[in-house]
């Protein structure tokens, strides 16, 4: 699930069927995109125009957004496909199988566009460079860059059978590897380990690298329950520990990496959940959500002012990460949270559920104006008014 870079289609996927959304409408475009298998992954192009996707029948498919149909022959491995991506700024697409070959090919043809590249193991993980020149490889416990231009590896390969592959800096040249209580920043230019390890005294359950890199945010479960920053280059932890009253299962900075947040999750439904809000400078921190059921996923907008979060509890919010109070209410759907995104202009957010559906909303704008003039006609057109306390009331007929 998820928009086209321009922001003007969503996709979203249902076992062996791709469906192409107009955002703004939203309606169907063209017949569904089918597979004889069920879809593992999809990956749209840099300019929107083209989707591939990737099945467990052993193809990938290049399809027009514009139409949804078909073009070219399906691209085939041995295996299953469960990797797919544009590379090359769209010049490339790339495919990856339980055959352990990453295969490259020509968009416009379907042809295959130079030599494909070789993981020692089925690759698990799949990531291009922001250039689109270079692609990062791994099974987990082995980590490759490749040069797409050449289809030749790039610095040094690093192997660590009792490790796991965590997080990935955003110019793929370091990687964060995990084993039991500790993980390592690894240089993928030299195979070396970078700083010290970030020792914890449970087991880490979550990591993701600030925007610029220079950053590390990490969470564990246990009985530790806690976030923590690092410094990337040495392995340092930045400030006191982020204490939570339960696990930490997600973590994410926002998009200007000013602002964290984290997602709390236990393993069993009855305690309660909540995503928190801090910031990376002061590591201080305000809680964002409470529900009654985990939070299963969230997002930031393109500029960070937004946080958007989604729960088992069958409701997704949207939080102003400055302030931590929540922006209108929240977004219902009959089941729980299963994915959240938003779009590249931060004005509409896309929800999914195990009730089946999709959703789009849009995001509410501020209002702007004089406070009081504002909250007159708030109550002008509601009928009510808040009381002390914060408690709606509806006004009587002559007060209205």
């Amino acid at each position: 699930m998820t928009f086209t870079p321009n922001g003007k289609n969503v996709l979203t996927t249902d076992d062996r069927t791709v469906h192409l959304w107009e955002a703004a409408a939203p309606t169907a475009i063209g017949a569904p995109l089918q597979h004889d298998a069920q879809v593992q992954a999809v990956a749209y192009s840099p300019d929107s125009k083209t989707v591939v996707t990737g099945s467990f029948d052993k193809t990938a498919r290049l399809w027009e957004t514009a139409t949804g149909k078909a073009f070219g022959m399906p691209l085939l491995h041995q295996g299953a496909i469960d990797r797919v991506a544009f590379g090359l700024n769209g010049k490339i697409a790339l495919t990856t199988s339980g055959d352990k070959m990453i295969r490259l090919w020509e968009p416009a043809s379907g042809k295959p566009a130079g030599t494909p590249l070789q993981h020692p193991g089925s690759v698990s993980r799949l990531a291009i460079s922001r250039d689109g020149k270079t692609a990062l490889t791994t099974n987990g416990f082995t980590v490759q860059l490749w040069d797409l231009t050449t289809s030749k590896p790039i610095g040094v390969s690093v192997t660590n059978p009792s490790s796991y592959v965590l997080a990935v800096n955003p110019d793929h040249k370091l990687v964060l590897m995990k084993s039991s209580t500790a993980a390592q920043v690894w240089d993928l230019m030299t195979g070396k380990p970078l700083g010290t390890p970030l020792k914890h005294p449970d087991p880490i359950s979550s990591a993701t690298f600030s925007p610029d890199g220079k950053k590390v945010l990490t969470g564990t479960g246990g009985y530790d329950l806690a976030a923590r920053l690092w410094e990337t280059a040495t392995g340092k932890q930045i400030g006191p520990r982020l204490p939570h009253q339960q696990g930490v299962g997600l973590v994410a900075f926002s998009p200007d990496g000013r602002t964290f947040s984290d997602g709390k999750w236990v393993n069993y439904p009855a305690s309660g959940r909540s995503a928190v809000v801090g910031d990376r400078h002061t590591q201080a921190t305000r809680t964002a959500f409470t529900a009654s059921r985990p939070v299963a996923a969230v997002a930031f907008s393109s500029d960070g002012k937004i946080l958007l979060t989604g729960s088992y509890d069958k409701t997704s919010r949207l939080w102003e990460t400055a302030t931590g109070k929540p922006l209108g209410p929240p977004l219902h759907h009959q089941g729980g949270i299963s994915a959240l995104a938003f779009s590249p202009d931060g004005k509409t957010v896309l929800t999914g559920s195990y009730d089946k559906t999709a959703r789009l909303w849009r995001v509410p704008r501020p209002i702007s104006g004089d406070p009081e003039r504002i909250l007159l006609w708030t109550q002008v057109i509601a009928g009510m008014e808040l009381d002390e306390l914060g408690q709606a009331r509806v006004l009587d007929a002559k007060t209205w």
